[in-house]
């Protein structure tokens, strides 16, 4: 039996005074792209922070390759180091401001020796036109304020590449770049992982999730906690939870015909609960239009419901469409 790449077993976090993390446990494969998405402070960013290693939890495991790298005694390798890479939202906090883009690039190869000395510079090129940002000399000379927000990304994605890691965390990649750039970086994206690369994809925007996503799985947050996973298609077709719901609900429909037969999920509040002082029992429940007695009295945990894993009391009963 394969190893998951990486998992997280039962996985709890407390940043101050919230638990940004409650008992996450998620497990990606090799080659697997795996969408999370939620409202801002659902703890996506962090979910992602904890797979990259750099927040240790504070209860559950986080594993590559079937080791614990917060486990006493644990170091962790070069090769380990290089397997997993980040994409940024922010592409130009993410970047030197003073070095060129070849300048960038070839450090990292350098460092790790991942090629001889005499064949960095055409390994940058190589990269370069890989991502689409031609003719590569040009461009490697360029600093970053001289780019694009989507040229920047795609210099971004490229350093992360550079390194043939196994898996890459893109946390809201394309939100800051222009829509008509997003399908490209997107199709970049697809074809890294078509290569072998497995993906993380962060994102608050359905639509990304769904074109990025296909085939793969997605995860909704709220609150810290993982409230519905399963296919992408059938996540978005057929979602289950309310929360998932409202989200879709809340999207605009291109095609006057489907908005005059759109139906409204009224949520009985628009705003977040407290997170550093959640409600008891299921956490959406102040705010969903379903909620009974049962939801304040008692949490709800993930369950296999249709193909999906979905925390909610009365996803059947409801029969959610």
């Amino acid at each position: 039996m394969n190893l998951p790449l990486v998992e997280l077993r039962g996985t709890s976090l407390q940043l101050g005074r919230v638990l940004a993390l409650r008992q996450v446990s998620l497990a990606l494969a090799e080659g697997e792209i795996v969408t999370v998405v939620g409202e801002s402070g659902c703890g996506k960013s962090t979910l992602g922070r904890t797979v990259l290693g750099l927040l240790k939890p504070n209860a559950g495991q986080v594993l590559y390759q079937g080791q614990d790298v917060f486990a006493p005694g644990f170091r962790m390798s070069d090769s380990l180091r290089l397997s997993v890479q980040v994409v940024h939202q922010d592409s130009y906090a993410s970047l030197n401001p003073v070095l060129s883009v070849g300048q960038q690039l070839a450090a990292p190869l350098r460092r790790h020796r991942l090629v001889p000395a005499a064949r960095v510079k055409s390994r940058v090129e190589e990269i370069l036109n890989e991502v689409g940002l031609t003719p590569a000399s040009f461009f490697a000379a360029k600093v970053p304020f001289q780019l694009s927000g989507g040229q920047r990304q795609r210099v971004s994605l490229a350093r992360a590449a550079l390194l043939r890691p196994r898996l890459i965390v893109a946390d809201e990649p394309v939100s800051g770049v222009d829509a008509t750039l997003r399908l490209a970086i997107l199709d970049l994206m697809r074809r890294l992982n078509q290569e072998g690369i497995a993906f993380l994809y962060i994102t608050h925007d359905l639509a990304t999730a769904r074109y990025l996503g296909r085939g793969g799985r997605m995860v909704v947050m709220y609150l810290g906690q993982v409230i519905e996973m399963g296919p992408v298609e059938e996540l978005l077709d057929r979602p289950l939870h309310p929360y998932l719901q409202a989200l879709l609900a809340a999207l605009p429909a291109l095609d006057p015909r489907q908005a005059r037969h759109a139906r409204p999920l009224p949520l009985r509040s628009l705003d977040l609960p407290n997170p550093a002082s959640p409600p008891g029992g299921c956490s959406f429940h102040p705010r969903c239009p379903y909620a009974r007695p049962l939801c304040a009295q008692q949490e709800p945990g993930l369950a296999g419901v249709e193909g999906h894993a979905v925390a909610c009391h009365f996803a059947l009963d409801l029969k959610l469409d």
